[in-house]
């Protein structure tokens, strides 16, 4: 008989068909809240028993053997049918979170498909038979969605016996996919999504009445948006302005950012928004463009979109980037300004909010605890620069680091050959900007594209490149860091085991390149090979890139960041602390007003503690209490 500890784990693979008024594209939340959403039908499996449907439109209830299930249960996009068994099953271990498990969220672990990719996609991946077929989008057209007179058609039997047949196939698809990739998952990495599930479902909370009224000034400013782009980029020869020309944007952009984009559509901008900081300026550009195209929509209309009784659900992803990091979809909270309006302030700006850009500092502001709570924002203190030098073991910055000096003021002192102080602004600026944007190989021309959009500083080239040779010579250990772990990503390529202060590079089977951190988690580089020009690349989700010694460092030393958020999260989940929001470095707790002081001390201590595989760290915490996110 196994002991318990060794007992093969129980699951329960699921799927639902459903059907709501509410779009979709608002999210699982608000699609399950509509007063007509229902479920259709579902299939499930138990383990290896056969798979089994269940239609629950007319009233059936719900099968025994999903609602005694004791162990998890698994779907391809676990949000959506925990929100449906939330609305219709509450109380029961279905609208748990924690209890949830994800093919699609454990296929990006493993780098298998695209970020977000089907299960057809995965299915494909990994050779399995596809449940895909023209006719089931036909059922999801013609019955999840109601006609011009908002009702929902009836489903004669044909049609729903094709559906059961459906969700048949789709969880015998799902099942194999987790059979297959589910022993990749290690524990560990199974207790930060668990506390991820919990923490999506909690919802992040948002000022409605805020979101509305910002959201209505931004309507009212389209009618002056067409002033504000003459100022900013003038019209063409021809009168037209240059911010509604699709052509010449998109020149304007790249000779004024040197930002290159395919097209002008919205959902390109969008997109390059989602993946990028980008400095006041050029967002309030941005802004103005979608103004002038009549098809604005900002965070403030996102927000009101996509929440649920004043709170937006599932505002991140998990492990969406390669190195395991969240990101956000939607409202897009990581790319939010980093200027924030705080506290009494925020009405009287908005009061006061003529253009565009002076709506951009507000948007932080409409994450917003509800009354008699409160939000506490707790940030590591220059963590990606303070990883570099511990990691590239230099002692003599990581002394002075430590000891509490300003990581922007050590390096200023030495692009300016004098001390220079948080004061002089264009100093400090440009100092930051080289800290943060040189530290994982940035050429000259990079780094003056990147502090332009950024923080809107524009460098010439020559004193862009003496800002880079200054920054290299002066962080030597961190410039032959790069070398040392391309050198040692080539030898796991060529078949050998490679440790490196922690780090061990490997090749378990061609192709894959794994690098063990120091507390075990797994990089993965799928698809790793070496030019015939002698250059390195890998494929993650599928899409090849080329790598090198500083994006190697950049992967580790967000990597290993990413492990100490990971630690801290499930830590103080299992504290009581609700957290609400991360972004990055970045935690968002909300607590009760009266609590807020003592839950702020507890969140910095887990926040400080040094790892036990990196017991010598000292880390630094910085924190704002709030009623709307701060910064």
């Amino acid at each position: 008989m196994k002991k318990k500890s060794e007992a093969k784990e129980s699951v329960c693979v699921i799927d639902l068909e459903t059907r709501s008024s509410a779009d979709i594209k608002r999210g699982a939340a608000a699609y399950f809240a509509a007063p007509d959403a229902a479920i259709i039908c579902i299939g499930f499996a138990v383990d290896g028993g056969p798979v089994k449907t269940a239609w629950l439109l007319d009233g059936a209830p719900l099968p025994t053997a999903v609602v005694a299930h004791k162990g998890a249960f698994v779907s391809h996009n676990w949000f959506f049918e925990y929100s449906a068994f939330a609305r219709f099953y509450p109380g029961t271990r279905l609208a748990q979170p924690e209890n949830w498990l994800c093919t699609q969220a454990l296929a990006r672990r493993l780098q298998v498909g695209s970020s977000r990719a089907s299960l057809h996609e995965i299915c494909e991946a990994l050779s399995i038979p596809s449940p895909k077929n023209d006719e089931t989008k036909r059922l999801i057209q013609t019955y999840s969605i109601p006609d011009p007179d908002g009702n929902f058609r009836p489903i004669p039997p044909a049609d729903k016996k094709l559906w059961l047949e459906y969700v048949a196939s789709d969880v015998t698809a799902e099942r194999e996919a987790w059979r297959v990739m589910s022993p990749h998952w290690s524990a560990d990495e199974r207790a930060v999504f668990a506390v991820d599930t919990v923490q999506q479902a909690r919802g992040v909370p948002v000022d409605v009445k805020g979101a509305r009224a910002l959201q209505a000034k931004l309507n009212a400013a389209k009618a002056h948006a067409a002033t504000r782009a003459e100022q900013i980029a003038g019209r063409n020869e021809s009168g037209t302005l240059i911010l509604s020309g699709r052509d010449e944007f998109l020149k304007w952009l790249d000779k004024t950012y040197g930002v290159k984009l395919k097209d002008a559509q919205a959902a390109t901008l969008a997109a390059f928004e989602d993946e990028n900081e980008i400095n006041d300026d050029l967002a309030e550009a941005l802004a103005i463009r979608s103004l002038l195209q009549s098809r604005a929509t900002s965070k403030a209309q996102k927000i009101l979109d996509l929440q649920v009784s004043g709170r937006v659900y599932k505002p991140s992803e998990y492990h969406l980037a390669h190195t395991g990091r969240w990101q956000s979809w939607g409202a897009n909270f990581f790319n939010f300004s980093r200027k924030a309006i705080e506290g009494d302030e925020w009405q009287q700006a908005l009061d006061a909010a003529q253009s565009v850009r002076d709506f951009a500092p507000l948007m932080r502001g409409l994450v917003m605890a509800p009354k008699g709570r409160t939000l506490i924002t707790s940030d590591w203190r220059g963590i990606e620069n303070y990883l570099s030098l511990y990691y590239a073991d230099d002692k003599a910055q990581l002394k002075r680091v430590e000891a509490g000096e300003s990581q922007y003021l050590i390096f200023g002192e030495k692009l300016f050959g004098r001390k220079i102080a948080k004061s002089d602004a264009t100093e400090y600026a440009l100092s930051k900007m080289a800290v943060l944007g040189l530290g994982y190989g940035a050429g000259q021309v990079t780094f003056a594209r990147v502090a332009k959009i950024q923080a809107g500083l524009d460098i010439a080239p020559a004193e862009a490149e003496r800002i880079v040779r200054v920054w290299r010579d002066a962080n030597r250990p961190v410039v032959n860091a790069w070398r040392s772990v391309e050198q040692a990503f080539r030898a796991a390529l060529a078949g050998q085991v490679t440790q490196w202060r922690g780090f061990t590079f490997s090749q378990p089977r061609p192709g894959l390149v794994i690098v063990t951190l120091p507390n075990g988690y797994e990089l993965r580089y799928p698809h790793a090979a070496v030019s015939s020009q002698g250059e390195l690349y890998y494929s993650p989700q599928g899409k090849p890139k080329k790598i090198y010694g500083g994006k190697l460092w950049e992967n580790l030393i967000q990597c290993v960041a990413r492990q100490l958020l990971c630690e801290a999260l499930v830590t103080l989940e299992r504290d009581g602390v609700a957290v609400v929001l991360h972004v990055y470095d970045e935690i968002v707790a909300e607590c009760a007003t009266t609590e807020a002081k003592k839950t702020a001390a507890h969140i910095a201590r887990v926040m400080q503690t040094a790892p036990a595989w990196a017991p010598d760290m000292k880390l630094e915490v910085e924190q704002k209490i709030n009623k709307r996110w701060g910064k």
